[in-house]
């Protein structure tokens, strides 16, 4: 959609965090009215001017008013502009446009409203002729808002529809910012349901048609942003072709994700408190930096922290908790690289980021299990008395998570933050590092009740029962196995 919201574009963080406020614009690039614009004078407005209080809204600032106080989800505004359309002087075919368009904003929990709007928009085109790209941008745009309330083939092809209207305004201007834009986030929609060499294929597309809107409109910075996200869309599903296998595939992949870290870092600068860039950028630094190793991969993990912390200031709520947590994986990640000698201190404040999102009540038992889980890194780099507190820190947080995974409450198998078999294990593996066979047996034993595959190679392969491995009770569950 013309006014960029990264819902329509490619997918970001698997906690994404919402789109924050930015600013479309479905009727090219008209200047911003004037801030200190004088009240309109008594008597009859011109042709195709509302009042609004100051400042005066006309023509084509209209349609990018409405698209601002959408992005803004500004309901007061919109109001304020519907009333000023229903008493504004004639212009009847652009204020077909920009009704349609604003109803379906206002009372877009209505499906019948979709209809409404595209029938002011068809209504619209006959006034003005079908091939005006005003008209045609606008299409797209309420394309673009009933695809996000469809699913499946469904909304791919409405999603498709808006692609070839926002194309249909290119072929009269072939340099309309606001057009490129529409089509390039609609080809990247699309690109989310497709897969394997037509999603690349798309997503290229797109790209091609966000860095055309980039070239017309340097200032758009919605059209930047999903730019970067083609980008990295591209980039990890290459990395996913190679299997972290050197060649073609994993060379390509790592180029998209610099080019995605490049075009945030665009979109960064022309918008410095962007929750969604911030957010988006770290995570694909993140991604990037699993391709590295040693100081390159630290490097990386550094800036993806930086960005992190970045949009944890931005974010509240269980937004927060998810960047939080994205930050603790990092933490974590940057402690196994570099210097030795700095690992303890990174794993406990990747810890400290995971208490944070403990705080925020809704889904804690993702970081209580990420929590423990780098509790014992810690706890098995240690030892005598510290290896015993670290170890007892995550018996603690574990026993609580396997307690919220087999309760009722918390009883959606597909909730993340580990199965219960998972969470058993690693609570087999604390009490192990606390020196507690028996406890560690107890453990086991309900793991291998759990688990499908609760085999000797996995009490082998682990280190952390290295403490209890010559315990009598522990040979002889190993023995039963």
């Amino acid at each position: 959609m013309a006014t960029g919201s990264e819902k329509a574009g490619v997918a970001g963080p698997k906690t994404p965090p919402p789109a924050a406020k930015s600013s479309g614009n479905a009727a090219g690039k008209p200047a911003a009215p004037q801030a200190n614009a004088p009240p309109a004078a008594a008597g009859p407005s011109r042709a195709g001017a509302i009042q609004v209080g100051p400042p005066v809204v006309t023509g084509l600032h209209l349609l990018h008013a409405v698209e601002e106080a959408i992005v803004a989800h500004d309901a007061q505004r919109l109001q304020a502009l519907q009333v000023g359309l229903r008493t504004s002087a004639p212009d009847e075919d652009r204020r077909a446009v920009a009704y349609g368009f604003l109803r379906l904003a206002v009372e877009s929990s209505s499906a019948g409203r979709f209809a409404e709007a595209h029938d002011r928009v068809r209504a619209a085109g006959v006034a003005r002729g079908k091939s005006d790209p005003v008209v045609a941008v606008v299409s797209g745009n309420v394309s673009m808002l009933e695809a996000r309330r469809l699913s499946g083939d469904a909304r791919e092809q409405v999603f498709e529809q808006a692609a070839a209207a926002y194309a249909s305004a290119c072929r009269d201007d072939p340099n309309r910012a606001d057009a490129l834009h529409g089509w390039g986030s609609a080809l990247a929609a699309v690109a989310r349901s497709q897969k394997g060499v037509k999603a690349e294929r798309t997503l290229a597309l797109a790209a091609e048609k966000l860095q055309a809107a980039v070239a017309a409109d340097g200032t758009r910075v919605e059209a930047v942003v999903q730019w970067a996200h083609a980008f990295a869309a591209r980039g990890e599903a290459r990395l996913a072709k190679s299997r972290g296998r050197p060649g073609p595939d994993l060379d390509l992949g790592c180029s998209l994700l610099d080019e995605a870290c490049a075009r945030y870092a665009d979109a960064d600068r022309l918008a410095p408190k962007r929750l969604d860039i911030a957010f988006s950028w770290g995570r694909t630094l993140s991604t990037r930096a699993h391709t590295q190793a040693g100081a390159a991969a630290a490097a990386l993990l550094d800036d993806a922290v930086t960005r992190y912390k970045a949009a944890a200031k931005l974010a509240k709520g269980v937004t927060r908790a998810g960047v939080l947590r994205c930050c603790g994986h990092a933490l974590a990640a940057r402690a196994r690289v570099g210097d030795p000698g700095e690992a303890d201190r990174l794993r406990s404040r990747a810890v400290e980021k995971f208490d944070e999102a403990i705080d925020v009540p809704e889904d804690v038992l993702p970081d209580r299990f990420s929590a423990a889980e780098i509790q014992l890194e810690r706890a098995a780099a240690k030892t005598g008395a510290r290896r015993a507190a670290l170890a007892d820190d995550a018996r603690t947080r574990l026993v609580k998570a396997v307690k919220a995974r087999e309760s009722d409450d918390a009883g959606d198998r597909g909730r993340p933050g580990g199965e219960v078999h998972e969470l058993l294990f690693a609570l087999a593996r604390a009490h192990a590092l606390a020196g507690d066979a028996a406890k560690c047996v107890g453990a086991l034993e309900r793991w291998a009740e759990s688990a499908e595959k609760a085999t000797r190679k996995s009490l082998d392969t682990c280190p952390d029962f290295d403490p209890v491995r010559e315990d009598e009770a522990f040979v002889a569950f190993r023995r039963s196995r």
